[in-house]
Order: C-alpha cells, then sequence, then structure tokens
C-alpha cells in the first residue's frame, strides 16, 4: 500500500473544490519539503497558491460580546525556510499570489480553508516569538460566516484579516472584482 503524504492530501482538498467551480489548468509543484504550491488558471485570472495545513484544532472562547461565545481555532507554524521562500521566492508576477490554509481535526472530517492574499499571510507572519516560531493562527467564533486571522501577539478580537469560512466566496468575489 503507498502512503500519500499530508501535504499532498490538503493539496488535494484544495485543488479538488477549485478544479469543481471552475475551468482550470493546475500544476502542483513542492515548494518546500512538506509545503506544497499550485499554480492555476481559471477563466477569472492566473493563480499561485502556497498551501499549508493544521489537523490540531482547538477550542476556545470568545468574551468580547456580553456572554462567552465557542471558539475553534488552528496555529499553523512557519518554518524559518517557509517564511524566507515565502518572503523571497515565492511571489510571481500577473499573477493572484495566495495562501490557503487548510484546517481540519486528526480525522480530516470537517475541513475549511482559509485564503489569504499573500500580504495578509506576510501581516499575519510579520511577528516571531522569543523562541523564533511564527504562526497564523486561523480562528472562527460560533457560526460566523469569516474567520479570524492573526500572527504572534496579536487575537481574533483585534485582526482586520477575515477570510471567509466558504473558501469559494474568495473566487466569487474575484470575479465580481473583475467586472467591475
Amino acid at each position: 500500500m503507498a502512503y500519500i503524504a499530508k501535504s499532498d492530501y490538503f493539496a488535494g482538498i484544495f485543488l479538488t473544490t477549485i478544479l469543481k467551480t471552475a475551468k482550470t489548468v493546475p500544476l502542483l509543484c513542492d515548494a518546500l519539503s512538506d509545503v506544497k504550491c499550485v499554480v492555476f488558471d481559471t477563466d477569472i485570472g492566473y493563480f499561485n497558491v502556497f498551501v499549508k495545513y493544521s489537523t490540531t484544532l482547538k477550542d476556545g472562547w470568545d468574551n468580547k460580546n456580553q456572554h462567552k461565545t465557542k471558539r475553534t481555532y488552528w496555529n499553523i507554524t512557519f518554518t524559518y525556510d517557509e517564511y524566507s521562500y515565502l518572503l523571497n521566492y515565492f511571489e510571481e508576477q500577473n499573477k493572484k499570489n495566495l495562501v490557503a490554509i487548510v484546517c481540519t481535526n486528526e480525522k480530516f472530517t470537517g475541513s475549511k480553508i482559509a485564503i489569504l492574499t499573500l500580504e495578509e499571510a506576510k501581516k499575519c507572519l510579520n511577528t516571531q516569538t522569543n523562541g523564533g516560531q511564527r504562526r497564523i493562527t486561523v480562528s472562527r467564533t460560533g457560526s460566523e460566516h469569516n474567520f479570524d486571522c492573526f500572527g504572534v501577539g496579536a487575537s481574533h478580537d483585534t485582526t482586520d484579516i477575515h477570510p471567509y469560512v466558504n473558501h469559494l466566496r474568495f473566487f466569487d468575489n474575484a470575479i465580481d472584482d473583475g467586472e467591475k
């Protein structure tokens, strides 16, 4: 029996959802040892996507309203090499450069995908921990339609980065933006 690497599995999840909704010509390529990049074009444009994942679903609480609301979140750690790659080598001219974060649990059920622009990802990754780690936290409060994404030293109630929980809406907006 052949085993599929986790990075291939999660890149496949992202690609499958895109292929179902648009005419695409994908190209899957390795970026680093455990990270995949996907380059594809659709009827709405050319895309270059860096795919990361987390299978560590965590529970927390959102206290910003009058009552506590359940919050789920994932912490996605970026190595020095991954961060350096995003800063120096990933961006391609004339393409929409994105970071797709596949968020799921240990059993790979209930996967969600947060899509950030490269600039949003860089903003989240700008600060590192005292130990030198960089991370993006993808958080969802209750059944909200948007995630809250932030980096080290920030929080879900102060961030201005809110990708859709239904990641296909990102591409719907790309169509709307192109028609203006």
